[in-house]
């Protein structure tokens, strides 16, 4: 019983830990092998609209996803704001696409 009192207590850690003692996510960490920002790119672009959401700009665009815009508006005959919310850009980014 005097052996259980008598052993060392280890101390407790109760300095907080800083984001430096953390080590960031690399490439060969990952499955995707995609870097920490590449990630919260990603998961940002996936999210749903939100107080933070920011639309995407004419420059984020592809060409491919250009045309597939105007071709939704010109030919499936879609309308400008289900559009917009599908591929997150402003209605007048798709006005300006099609004119």
């Amino acid at each position: 019983m005097y052996e259980t009192y008598s052993s060392k207590v280890d101390k407790i850690d109760t300095k907080p830990r800083s984001r430096k003692s953390i080590p960031h996510s690399m490439r060969k960490h990952n499955p995707e092998g995609k870097l920490e920002v590449q990630i919260k790119m990603d998961a940002r672009s996936q999210a749903g609209i939100n107080s933070k959401f920011k639309k995407r700009h004419m420059k984020e665009l592809s060409p491919t996803i250009r045309d597939n815009i105007v071709r939704m508006y010109l030919v499936d005959h879609v309308f400008q704001k289900d559009i917009a919310s599908y591929y997150k850009i402003s209605t007048n980014l798709v006005s300006k696409l099609v004119r």
